[in-house]
Parts: structure tokens; sequence; C-alpha cells
């Protein structure tokens, strides 16, 4: 059952190329997986209100978080009841009786079992923002903020007191 995806990246790469520079590495990390987990997010609303599932009540869309941690590794995920229904699939069946009953388009409808098609809204954007190297050049954007903000500080003239 879907809960959440967890993405990481290669802690000892970064912290080689970091060597040396006095930024902090946790920091950095947070605000690198910030940046992709945040687009992600952006990204997958879309699906949920339009493209892949049609907007109802807006909750699956407002369910979506993130949290990031300094090991280089983030959480997206979804507080909606039936998040994991629509990114997985899912059968339901009668739990109390043999039949589900509801009503469509004005006729009362007995069935003992309904598909609900897998329709991914999350899956597909982490896939692509990987695949394409979009989450590289976001965290390199993150990266280079850092190390332009260091050198900028560091050819900063001291103030004397």
């Amino acid at each position: 059952m879907f809960q959440f995806y967890k993405i990481t990246i290669d802690e000892a790469r970064f912290q080689e190329q970091l060597k040396n520079t006095g930024l902090s590495m946790k920091k950095i990390a947070r605000r690198m997986m910030g940046r992709v987990a945040g687009t992600i997010k952006k990204e997958a609303k879309k699906n949920v209100t339009g493209l892949v599932l049609q907007r109802r009540s807006g909750d699956l869309s407002k369910s979506l978080s993130f949290k990031t941690k300094p090991d280089f590794t983030a959480i997206i995920r979804s507080g909606s009841i039936y998040a994991s229904t629509h990114e997985m699939g899912e059968t339901i069946t009668a739990k109390n009786g043999n039949y589900l009953t509801f009503k469509i388009n004005e006729t009362w409808v007995k069935v003992q079992s309904v598909i609900i098609p897998k329709q991914e809204f999350l899956w597909p954007v982490i896939e692509f923002i990987f695949s394409t190297g979009k989450a590289n050049a976001l965290m390199d954007e993150v990266l280079q903020d850092a190390l332009k903000k260091l050198f900028a500080d560091r050819s900063a003239p001291e103030a004397k007191a």
C-alpha cells in the first residue's frame, strides 16, 4: 500500500565535493532535497487538479507534503486516505454483506466489488524529475547559490572596529 516515497542521493559523493568549503553539509542537504521535493509536490498537484485525476474537494492536492532530513533524504507523502487507492489501484469489496450498493445517475446499483484502476499522480513525477536530470539541476542550483554566498562572504572586506 502506498504511504510515501523516499528519495535519496549519494551522500559520500556530496561530502567529497564539499570538503574544505566550510559549508554546513546538513543545511545544504536539506535545502537540496527541499528544492527537489518541493518541485515534485508542485508538479504532482498539477496531476491531481486535472491532468490525471479530476479535482473534487481538493483534499488530495492539499494533503501532499514533504519532509527533508540532513541525511540526503526526503519523504513525499499524502495524508489523504484515498491517495494509495489512486496511486496503486485497488479492488473494493463489501465488508458487511454480499454487495456494495451505491447510486449512479439516479439508479441504485448492487455489485460484489469495484475495481479502482491505478491513476498514478506522484510516481510519474518522481520518475521524470530524476530520469531527466532535473533533480540534479535543482540540487546543483542550491549548491551553486551556497557557494556564491560563501565566496561573496569571504571576499567582502572585513569591518574594522
